[in-house]
């Protein structure tokens, strides 16, 4: 009998990993993986078989368990990382590294004009979703960023080095479940067994686990398709998928543009609504004064937009792209008020890493204050600064 040919041993997850030795990044964008292969690379991570044994384990248990996994790749499957033009210092060798999301935090700060006579520079780099921002942090590759408060879960069940630095508040209904226009979904309950998308980690993915439990249902009890906020958009439009957990602004988009109407919003308490600055514990240590002043200047900027909705939005749709129509529904829900962070916010914090363990997703038990640093709170502006 021939002997059997030893295969080559190979780094681990290597094989999960598509060429791109042939590919070059554009001078404007720093591009990794394509859609195709970083959805591919989930699939393999979580399903790397598609039969069954008869100990097989459930979705949520196999999230939970690589769920470390999932995040280290995080950071490789980001498809695009887009840098903005630097905000200029009068000391070009400070540098703070901001990331921040499609009409996030630089929209804000540069309707407000609050990025004026900066004592260091900013670097902004804009990402498609909260999952790989936090990646990027974790990393080491952005100094803080602004997220939400069910990514910064996943973020802190991996452990990452991180901490909320400040925080916000909005209504909540800027986190919304979607359906088309000639859905028949019009209540929670009418989500079972329907195929949802939203995205991995995201606020979107959190409204989804919280709206199920609410209904009585299980994770299980539906077809969660995770995507991207372009993707998702596109498969409810063609009937790919029949409801969508999202976000502002593609809720308003998706109402405005497409037809499609909310299922349920995260407003009247449904959700906490708090969002965070996050920064590395290295950041937090080096570039305290720097941080400290960009959260003075974040506070009176979202104090600004709270009077000056139709000024922001004007800023907002020339920065994003989408239409004034679309900027003011979804700022309109957007808009938050500076809060300091304390036992109230830590208290939140942890309800909401309740529900993902409740869910199975996280693999265990978190203490959410050990995410939070108080220091930063006396660089909140005053309510009457603005």
């Amino acid at each position: 009998m021939p002997q059997r040919q030893a295969r080559p041993r190979r780094r681990r997850l290597q094989h999960l990993l598509p060429d791109l030795s042939h590919r070059r990044s554009a001078p404007h964008e720093r591009r990794f993986f394509s859609l195709v292969s970083w959805r591919l690379l989930f699939q393999r991570a979580l399903f790397p078989s598609q039969t069954h044994s008869p100990g097989h384990h459930t979705i949520a248990s196999r999230m939970a368990r690589r769920l470390p996994l999932i995040l280290s790749f995080l950071s490789v499957f980001l498809f695009t990382v887009t840098p903005l033009a630097a905000d200029q210092a009068t000391n070009a060798d400070s540098v703070l590294r901001i990331g921040d999301q499609k009409g996030g935090l630089h929209a804000l700060m540069a309707a407000a004009n609050v990025l004026g006579d900066l004592p260091y520079r900013i670097e902004w780099l804009v990402f498609p979703a909260a999952a790989p921002l936090l990646e990027a942090l974790r990393t080491g590759a952005i100094d803080a960023g602004g997220v939400g408060d069910g990514p910064f879960v996943f973020a802190a069940a991996a452990a990452a080095p991180i901490k909320a630095v400040y925080a916000y508040r909005s209504d909540g209904s800027n986190t919304a479940i979607v359906a088309s226009a000639n859905s028949a979904i019009h209540a929670p309950a009418d989500l079972k067994g329907k195929s949802i998308a939203t995205g991995r980690g995201s606020i979107g993915h959190y409204i989804l686990v919280k709206t199920l439990d609410a209904a009585t249902l299980s994770p299980q009890d539906v077809k969660p398709v995770f995507l991207s906020p372009a993707d998702s958009r596109a498969a409810l439009k063609s009937g790919s998928v029949e409801a969508w957990a999202t976000w502002e602004p593609y809720t308003a988009l998706t109402e405005i543009q497409d037809g499609s109407h909310i299922i349920i919003d995260g407003g009247k308490g449904f959700l906490s609504g708090l969002g965070y600055l996050v920064a590395s514990d290295k950041a937090i240590a080096s570039n305290a004064t720097q941080l400290a002043d960009f959260i003075h200047r974040l506070s009176r900027a979202h104090r600004w937009a709270k009077t000056h909705l139709q000024d922001y939005a004007e800023v907002w749709s020339k920065e994003t792209g989408f239409p004034v129509e679309v900027a003011l529904l979804a700022l309109k829900r957007m808009n938050a008020t500076p809060e300091l962070i304390d036992g109230a916010i830590t208290n939140e914090q942890q309800k909401t890493a309740d529900v993902y363990f409740g869910a199975g997703i996280i693999p265990k038990r978190l203490d959410a204050a050990l995410s939070f640093d108080t220091r930063f709170n006396a660089s909140i502006a005053s309510d009457d600064t603005r």
